[in-house]
């Protein structure tokens, strides 16, 4: 089987997309051919595949346990603290 150039692929995998997909992947590639230099390196990045430490797992099982005991903010939540404080 013949690998496609990158551009092609590309017009083959939109062409697979269902209409209610478009608008969100029109966006993204909007994003990526216009973002600024650091916007564009963030979102090319590879993934971070580096070993989690300890304190991080650690971390993370934290926040975890706190999201199942509801302990945590929502967005209105941080902007009614901001507009009261701001206030």
């Amino acid at each position: 089987m013949q690998t496609l150039p990158p551009r092609d692929r590309l017009h083959v995998l939109v062409d697979a997309l269902p209409d209610g997909d478009l608008a969100g992947v029109e966006r993204l590639l909007e994003i990526v051919a216009g973002a600024d230099p650091a916007l564009r390196a963030a979102l090319l990045a590879p993934i971070d595949d580096e070993p989690l430490t300890e304190d991080t797992e650690s971390a993370i099982d934290l926040a975890q346990r706190q999201i199942a005991r509801g302990e945590y903010l929502t967005d209105d939540d941080l902007d009614t603290l901001f507009s009261q404080q701001a206030g």
